[in-house]
């Protein structure tokens, strides 16, 4: 009778630890679709991953693999147009040349500084760009005089190339090859060389047709993706709650509102969480405590001045902006810090 028990027992265990094997299984089965939101004003719009897409992500790490990286010394280029310099991401210049436009003083490089570490960022942003005419081979048609942009780029030895693509027309096909220039141009000096592309609030908001080709890039080239852009309209359009937020959100709390045909710019807050967005990428650390006060501080650099920002693009109509107060309440930056976390590891980008 005792050895029936005893057999009993322990046919019952081996039954018991399989359902919670299948148990697990289960839960990553359902963790392989992913839905993703693109809010416009009140409206969303749902599309769901499929499961090979999304399988596709998980092959992604951060920037560096497993450990923590460190910016200091190291060389970053922002690629891009208004959409990262106009939340002083980056500085805005005039200048096409090289020369004028390295050691940036914008948001990204002041948040590494605050965690001692010294980086030298080029600012290789320009005015409606995009990468076809940063990286066009020839004479640049939206530019005065006779400019090449990749030619103008003679120092091409980078660790860490941030991209913004601001096409809104490019087929996934035609997507996929420019950056592959992109890719190819800085692999040439620097084969270690890591990418990063920002996903901006205007390709996510109007659905811009290239943004199939992001996954398989990923998988293809080692693609790091900073989404910015649908943890923005995810919270706008209430998909996503801030945690612990004691402020409202709306459009105008990331978004400017210059004119009837300018409301879709990064304000200040959209410009230190996309800085955030690509520092944690990169280095592993998380987004939580990271220092932010800098960003709305004029003595840090005169573009962060609050006040003047709201009074130059904050003026269709009227329009009130809480950016700011944002920005100072320490409950509501811990919420968008956690977000962001969640959102760089949606896309299998874990901070340590």
């Amino acid at each position: 009778m005792k050895k029936f028990l005893s057999i009993f027992l322990a046919l019952t265990t081996i039954l018991f630890a399989g359902s919670l094997v299948s148990c697990s299984e289960s839960d990553q089965n359902t963790d392989n679709t992913a839905t993703t939101t693109n809010s416009t004003e009140g409206e969303s719009v749902t599309t769901t991953q499929t499961e090979a897409q999304t399988t596709v992500a998980t092959t992604t790490a951060k920037a560096d693999g497993g450990d923590k990286v460190s910016l200091d010394g190291k060389r970053v280029i922002f690629i891009g147009n208004s959409h990262t310099y106009y939340g002083k991401t980056v500085i805005s210049k005039k200048s096409t040349e090289q020369s004028a436009r390295i050691n940036d003083k914008g948001m990204f490089y002041h948040l590494c500084r605050l965690n001692d570490m010294e980086v030298s960022v080029t600012n290789w942003t320009f005015a409606s760009h995009n990468l076809s005419d940063t990286f066009a081979k020839g004479t640049c048609t939206k530019c005065d005089g006779n400019v090449n942009h990749r030619n103008d780029l003679t120092d091409k030895n980078y660790d860490y190339v941030i991209i913004q693509e601001g096409s809104a027309s490019s087929t996934p096909e035609y997507f996929k090859a420019i950056f592959k220039q992109v890719y190819e141009f800085f692999k040439e000096a620097n084969p270690d060389v890591k990418f990063i592309l920002t996903l901006s609030t205007r390709a996510v908001e109007n659905s811009y047709q290239w943004l199939p080709a992001v996954d398989e890039l990923k998988e293809s080239h080692g693609l790091i993706v900073a989404d910015l852009g649908n943890m923005v309209w995810d919270i706008v359009g209430g998909k996503e709650q801030v945690p612990g937020a004691t402020l409202s959100y709306n459009k105008n709390s990331f978004i400017i509102c210059k004119s009837a045909s300018d409301g879709y710019h990064p304000n200040l807050l959209t410009g230190y969480l996309t800085s955030l967005f690509i520092f944690s990428a990169i280095t592993g650390e998380s987004a939580v405590g990271q220092p932010y006060s800098f960003a709305i501080d004029a003595s840090v650099n005169s573009g962060f001045n609050p006040t003047s920002f709201k009074s130059s693009y904050y003026t269709y109509q009227n329009p009130t902006t809480n950016f700011d107060l944002i920005l100072k309440s320490e409950a509501d930056m811990k919420g968008l810090q956690q977000l962001v976390d969640k959102y760089l590891e949606s896309q299998n980008v874990k901070a340590n």
